[in-house]
């Protein structure tokens, strides 16, 4: 069949907007939370714990966007909720709510890039998309916001992450509404019972076990990397253009992806 009008355009532009709060959350919200006082034990633990949400709500959201007849339309309802939930950390509040509220915000954040990776790898099979074109954009905003918001919190303070995180999910939720409509899934989700089958497959346990290594070695320095530098005396520009620079090696990994494979 024919693809849906500026196809490849839309999602570019929906992956552009899903990485405007990953990039702020990653490299200043730490520091935001350091501002707020609290110990290095809280922070670990306020980081971590939205990674066991995410393990349990992300397969039930993802099975119903599977099942819907529209993934789109589930999305503008996790993102919508997600802006939400993100603007309730302007209010002042002590450790226990900010517990309950990144919690509550992984349990709608976490599914949004899984579904729009979806609707894309529909397009690759149904219109021959290519994926890392489409992807790529996400990584070069990544790159983009973090520099921008470098600079915006070397010259103001680490508050000022959460209202750039705000305006980054309510981005998302807007152009969510841009997001391509393909009707009902071809494939249906065999939901988490059939997930249980999947693992008695040898190969599929070996990579999750290397993905699973991966994502590990990310987790100090996705909650401390922008506190030591810190410490070390690097400013918040700098931080910035430090996250910055694993973004760009992904655009290269991308390119060279999409020539090699």
């Amino acid at each position: 069949g024919f693809a849906p009008s500026h196809f490849d355009a839309r999602l570019k532009l929906l992956f552009s907007a899903l990485f405007i709060p990953n990039a702020i959350y990653l490299s200043f919200f730490p520091l935001w939370l350091e501002g707020r006082g609290l110990t290095a034990v809280e922070i670990s633990t306020l980081l971590t714990l939205p990674v066991f949400v995410r393990l349990l709500i992300t397969p039930m959201v993802t099975q119903v966007a599977d099942n819907a007849r529209e993934r789109a339309d589930v999305l503008i309802v996790i993102s919508g909720a997600a802006a939400l939930i993100m603007g309730l950390f302007l209010i002042p509040a002590g450790y226990p709510v900010l517990l309950m509220l990144v919690m509550l915000l992984s349990a709608f954040w976490s599914p949004q890039v899984p579904i729009a990776d979806s609707v894309v790898l529909s397009g690759v099979r149904r219109f021959g998309t290519d994926y890392a074109s489409i992807r790529i954009w996400g990584s070069g905003l990544f790159l983009a916001v973090n520099i921008a918001a470098g600079i915006i919190i070397e010259r103001t303070s680490p508050d000022w992450a959460v209202p750039m995180m705000v305006a980054g999910f309510l981005a998302i939720f807007a152009v969510s509404f841009a997001t391509p409509r393909l009707g009902m899934k071809r494939q249906k989700s065999g939901g988490i019972l059939s997930s249980w089958q999947i693992l008695k497959q040898r190969r599929v346990v070996l990579i999750l076990i290397a993905t699973g290594l991966i994502q590990a070695s990310h987790g100090l320095m996705y909650n401390f990397g922008s506190i030591y530098w810190k410490s070390l005396g690097v400013s918040a520009q700098q931080v910035g253009f430090l996250w910055a620079f694993p973004a760009f090696a992904e655009i290269v990994m991308f390119r060279l992806y999409s020539r090699l494979l």
